[in-house]
This record gives C-alpha cells, structure tokens and sequence, in this order.
C-alpha cells in the first residue's frame, strides 16, 4: 500500500532537505526532476511485475548513482544529500504508533517514546543500518539513539523497540514466504 503524501508535507520536506544539505536552487530543482522520474520508473516496473529491476531500483545507492551520474548537477554530493534527507523527512510523516503493527514493540515500549521520538528511533535505525549494509553492533547503535534521544533511559526503549520490529519483520518475511509455497504447492 503506498500512501501519497500531502503537498504540503512534499514542500515542508524540500525546504528542510535543501536546508540541512545547502544544495543550490539548480541542482536542488535537477535532483527533484531525477527524483521523480525515478518514482515514475519504479511506478511502472511495478505495474509491469519487474521484480528484478525494483530490487535494483530499491537499492540504497540507486538514486544516488543516477544522481552522481547527471551532468547538470554540480555539486554532487550536496545533491545527494538533499535527496536522503527529503526521503527520510518524507518517511517521518507517515510514522506514529498507531501505524505500527507489531504488538510487541508497542508492549515493550509502554508509552515511553512518543510519536516524536518514535520517528527519530526509526530514522536513526535505517540510516545506520543503511551505512552498515546492515550489519550494526548494538553498541554503536544505541550510541546513536542516545545522541538522537538525549537520553540513556529512552535509548535503551529505543533499543528494546528496535529489536521487537526486527522481530515483527521477520515474522512478516516467514508468513510471506510460507503463503508463497503454499500458492506454488496449489
């Protein structure tokens, strides 16, 4: 299910993307351009069942690459650093408590993180996970929530929350897997 975002979420995320990236207007409208041919590509591979282009569209330096590759953006990495940014900023709209569904991480928390650091906690996790091609020890990440949280107590939540959706995840993937045998055994 892929939600639309709202316009005015759209443009409070570019300003804060070319904010926080110091991107120039012209690459900044570039990259946008970029940016949306690459959704409308992915839109259409997935219309079209192309699985094994999504995955490589889906992958973290596919839009970077594209971006690195264009000769009208000039400064590359700030382009590149808008785009993440503007992405993730997106991301954080649509995260509240109530759009998770994974029961456990919602016991394990226990109203201690709120919505606000719900989102950092998310974010924080799949840019580190992301820079780490997944592979992140417990302490450098629990490191990072405590700069994000300002907290001891919270970055130890976040850890045992983070650590209750991986689960959830996984659960996810297994079901998934098991309905697809399934189907393939009718």
């Amino acid at each position: 299910m892929c939600m639309k975002p709202r316009k005015e979420d759209m443009e409070a995320c570019t300003k804060e993307a070319a904010d926080r990236s110091s991107v120039s207007e012209e690459d900044k409208t570039k990259a946008l351009e970029i940016m949306q041919q690459t959704k409308r590509d992915m839109h259409r591979m997935f219309r079209e069942r192309n699985k094994e282009a999504l995955k490589e569209m889906r992958k973290k330096d596919f839009l970077s690459g594209k971006l690195q590759a264009s000769e009208d953006i000039k400064d590359k990495q700030a382009a590149v650093k808008f785009a993440t940014t503007f992405s993730y900023c997106l991301m954080a709209k649509f995260i509240s408590w109530e759009r998770i569904h994974c029961q456990k991480a919602k016991d394990v928390n226990q109203d201690r993180l709120s919505d606000d650091d719900l989102k950092k906690v998310l974010i924080t996790a799949k840019e580190a996970k992301m820079e780490k091609e997944g592979k992140i020890a417990d302490e450098e990440l629990e490191k990072k929530f405590v700069e994000v949280l300002e907290s001891e107590e919270k970055a130890k939540v976040a850890m045992q929350v983070d650590q209750a959706l991986e689960e959830c995840k996984a659960q996810w993937k297994a079901k998934k897997a098991a309905r697809k045998t399934q189907k393939s055994e009718e």
